[in-house]
């Protein structure tokens, strides 16, 4: 359980700095408003769905590997 637990804080680490690259991006390549503001809501939002299926999986089993059935 603690490997499970210290691979998630790894892949939230690996997460965390994807979307504030993407966000550090966005905001310094000029693009129109809306466009910036929804590829960062995209992104912020996809962000938290993998998160909460990685979390989802430690609890359901332990593990962080996907169960493909």
């Amino acid at each position: 359980m603690i490997n499970a637990l210290l691979t998630l804080v790894v892949y939230a680490i690996i997460l965390g700095v994807f979307v504030w690259l993407v966000h550090y991006l966005v905001d310094t390549i000029p693009i129109a408003d809306p466009f910036g503001r929804i590829a960062k809501i995209g992104v912020t939002i996809i962000a938290v769905v993998v998160l909460l299926m990685l979390l989802l999986n430690v609890v359901n089993d332990g593990t962080l590997m996907p169960r493909f059935r």
